[in-house]
């Protein structure tokens, strides 16, 4: 309560988390100070750092992609997986959270398990409080069940190879998700994740998630940014009104958190996104659709769930101006090179381009938009305006 000072060297993840670490200070009602030591580039990094801990939908496809080969080498909708074995490393939990929140899995953690040939009437889950069953009369369960009739220790170890899993029981392959073209490697399990499909639904593997999923983990990268961004325009704020004096800066500074914690807290998720299409248009100036496009993607996905792909910097320039001159905002969304998009999308990456958030092209016509058009048939998000001049 006697705390006098909060000092950040670097930015808190959130306008929010900022609010509730600076108010430690002063809780006795005495005068205190919290201190922000600004610079850009830490803004830059924490983003970095920010969307790091989030799953991207490449990460998610490959999560779901494994668990729905241990279902089909298991047969059984339950499963016990090691979790240094799931692909996404630190962000894999979320990448589950988010399969929870999804409603197609639950899942929890246990620290250790063991492995154990049991007869079918041996009751191990009244014993050990969780079971899972296995082909061939196999059971993981809890470390330590008593020794009785019917019920033995088995040894086993995890390995991967390429993506692959599968089990070692009593040195025989119990189960494998697939080949290995190399060598398998032991898992250190660093714990274990048990994994319970969702009554009804049949996990089968997918290359493109279902547009509610690829919607979701965009809005979520666009809110955390956000969050960040709001700590950032009201550290500016305060900055700007310094030079009148410390009464100003505060005041400044909690004028902007009033404006945050009044505002929508994310983007408002869409019905249906854009269905994927090519549009020729005489210019791309009189092609008005890709800057409305542009703007409702936007505020269905947020700015980090929409990528702009171009041919030229003329044409991005043009689309920037479009948007301006029709939403009054600025132009703020990450671009790049329409061919490397094509080459993505030819090579069908696509949990690369899902990465990407959700493509508006624009192009002149030519080889190029023709090779994009080609490629990005089968992906449904995406969109390509083409100038005939």
């Amino acid at each position: 309560p006697n705390i006098r000072w909060v000092v950040h060297v670097s930015p808190s993840e959130s306008l929010e988390d900022y609010v509730q670490e600076a108010g430690r200070a002063g809780r006795d009602g005495l005068p205190s100070v919290a201190a922000v030591m600004y610079n850009p580039a830490d803004f830059r990094a924490k983003a970095g750092e920010v969307l790091a801990q989030l799953p991207r939908p490449s990460e998610v496809v490959r999560l779901h992609n494994l668990l729905s080969r241990v279902y089909r080498a298991l047969g059984s909708p339950r499963m016990l997986v090691p979790l240094r074995a799931l692909p996404g490393g630190r962000v894999s939990l979320r990448g589950l959270d988010f399969l929870r929140s999804a409603g197609i899995l639950d899942y929890w953690l246990v620290q250790r398990a063991e492995l154990y040939q049991a007869e079918p009437d041996v009751p191990v889950e009244e014993e050990a409080g969780w079971s899972i069953r296995l082909p061939g009369g196999l059971v993981f369960s809890s470390p330590g069940l008593p020794e009785v009739e019917g019920l033995r220790r088995v040894p086993f170890s995890f390995q991967t190879c390429g993506g692959e899993l599968r089990l070692v029981a009593a040195g025989r392959v119990a189960f494998s998700t697939g080949g290995c073209g190399g060598e398998w490697e032991l898992v250190n399990p660093g714990g274990y994740v048990i994994v319970e499909w969702a009554p009804g639904y049949r996990p089968e593997e997918v290359d493109i998630l279902p547009a509610d999923m690829f919607s979701a983990l965009h809005r979520r990268r666009s809110s955390e940014i956000r969050r960040l961004e709001a700590l950032r325009e009201a550290v500016e704020a305060a900055l700007a009104a310094s030079s009148r004096g410390p009464v100003e800066a505060d005041a400044a500074f909690k004028d902007a958190v009033r404006r945050y914690f009044s505002s929508p807290a994310s983007p408002r998720g869409p019905g249906e996104l854009p269905s994927p299409t090519v549009r020729e248009c005489p210019s791309l100036k009189s092609c008005a659709e890709a800057a409305e496009v542009l703007a409702w993607l936007e505020d269905a996905l947020g700015p980090e769930g929409v990528y702009v792909a171009y041919s030229s910097g003329r044409l991005l320039g043009e689309l920037a101006e479009l948007y301006r001159s029709a939403r009054g905002r600025p132009f703020r969304f990450r671009s790049g090179s329409l061919a490397s998009v094509a080459r993505l999308a030819e090579r069908g990456e696509w949990g690369r381009l899902m990465d990407l958030g959700y493509v508006v092209a624009v192009a002149e016509r030519g080889r190029l938009a023709e090779r994009a058009a080609r490629a990005l048939k089968p992906y449904p998000y995406a969109r390509l305006y083409i100038a005939k001049i």
